[in-house]
């Protein structure tokens, strides 16, 4: 458990494709998934399978660690695969000289791949918590001489190839006199073919209360290693930290040795010494029930709520004016994006267009629910769009649109035609919305 495993998703073909419509990837429940940076635009090569040469191109590749033990699932990766054919009629010489093609999608699905995760050996360590890899630690102080109430930090970084990214804190026995936070941390990995590589830094905030001088004991650190399959403990050095008193000398516990003039100050902030400043007494029998600032005790609390319940309702106001108005223009806004799109489709950018795409479906659905774009994604939009009574078809066809433009980046460059039919499917499925909405 926890062991690295590298998952590749590869398209073996002996037909010309030239493009690929709608995808679904598996969603590796029971495993942390880590992708592995691969090149946007798909190229194929030539490899041999049991002695048959196909095109093979890789779509994406992944890190996985599996969370917990026994037989984990991979699910099928599905991909609509776009190929072209020569069509020939009864003259083949104008078929020879037209060229004419016929472009067919062909839906094709990978085989379920199941893993079999096994339990870390017996007799783990008690500093033991979950690494796996091969790993190193270091760990250090800023300072090793403060003064009371100064801040000191601990630092432990762990490095190498492996899990890093579920790596829990060390955990450390410091001193009682000194105030501590939970740790912060900070990772820098990467992801490649070789695994999950870099490093996590855990930094510890100790504030020492009192002088003296204390030790931080040191701490333990273990992971299990695939390669040779045994436990490896890493050890903290010890650290001796030398406190001296504050430049008031002021503490909790402060005691006041002589008392003097000069002396005046607070004992822990809840005992004061006599006021020897002028004062004006109050006259025995005056009240202050009834006078001016009792009256106006009353009424600037009234005056206030009356203010701040006025401004409220105008900014309730304001904001259904600014939902209004987005809703109504959400249509228009949508279709001047698409326009946006066309250029782009008749200018051959490709990748301009459907990013041109993607906006106005997620401009649009964001200006008609009046909900912020940054709340709007892939896994929601089904239950947001069921909420608002759409039929499911519907929501089928939006969520299409997207699985098409997300997945152009890994395509080779798209037809004009499969390109015009996605701009046309969008204005339409936009109208569409329009009306259910």
């Amino acid at each position: 458990m926890g062991q690295r495993i590298t998952a590749t998703i590869k398209i073996y073909t002996r037909l010309n494709i030239v493009g690929f419509g709608a995808s679904k990837f598996p969603a590796f429940d029971g495993f942390l998934s880590q992708e592995i940076p691969t090149s946007r635009q798909v190229s194929f090569h030539r490899e041999n399978v049991n002695g048959t040469i196909y095109n093979v191109a890789t779509i994406r590749k992944m890190n996985l660690f599996p969370q917990h033990t026994g037989k984990i699932t991979i699910e099928p990766f599905e991909l609509e695969c776009i190929t072209r054919y020569r069509q020939r009629g009864g003259n083949d010489f104008f078929d020879d000289f037209f060229n004419n093609y016929r472009e067919v999608k062909m839906p094709r699905k990978s085989n379920p791949v199941t893993i079999t995760v096994k339990d870390f050996p017996a007799n783990k360590p008690e500093s033991f918590n979950g690494a796996v890899g091969n790993l190193s630690m270091k760990a250090t102080i800023d300072k090793n001489s403060v003064k009371a109430n100064d801040a000191v930090t601990l630092k432990v970084k762990i490095s190498g190839n492996g899990n890093l990214k579920l790596i829990n804190a060390p955990k450390f026995d410091f001193p009682s006199d000194f105030e501590t936070y939970d740790p912060t941390s900070k990772q820098d990995l990467k992801n490649s073919a070789e695994g999950m590589t870099g490093s996590v830094t855990f930094e510890y905030l100790l504030i020492p209360r009192h002088a003296g001088e204390y030790t931080i004991p040191s701490t333990r650190f273990s992971y299990f290693n695939p390669a040779t399959e045994k436990y490896k403990t890493l050890e903290t050095p010890k650290f001796t930290i030398k406190v001296e008193k504050s430049k008031n000398g002021n503490t909790n516990s402060t005691i006041i040795s002589s008392l003097s003039k000069e002396d005046v100050k607070f004992i822990g902030k809840d005992i004061r010494y006599i006021k020897t400043n002028k004062f004006t007494p109050r006259i025995k029998g005056t009240y202050f029930f009834g006078t001016f600032y009792f009256y106006l005790g009353y009424l600037v609390p009234l005056v206030l709520f009356f203010v701040i319940f006025m401004v409220y309702r105008k900014k309730i106001r304001e904001n259904a004016d600014v939902a209004r108005m987005k809703n109504k223009r959400a249509n228009r806004v949508a279709m001047k994006r698409l326009k946006a799109a066309a250029a782009r489709l008749k200018a051959q950018q490709k990748e301009e267009f459907y990013d041109e795409i993607l906006k106005a479906l997620w401009g649009y659905t964001s200006d008609k629910l009046s909900l912020p774009l940054a709340d709007l994604n892939k896994e929601n939009i089904n239950e947001i769009l069921l909420n608002k009574s759409v039929a499911q078809d519907l929501i089928d066809e939006f969520l299409d649109i997207l699985n098409t433009c997300e997945f152009a980046r890994y395509a080779p460059a798209s037809g004009t035609s499969e390109m015009d039919e996605l701009y046309k499917k969008t204005m339409t499925t936009i109208t569409k919305l329009e009306k259910n909405v």
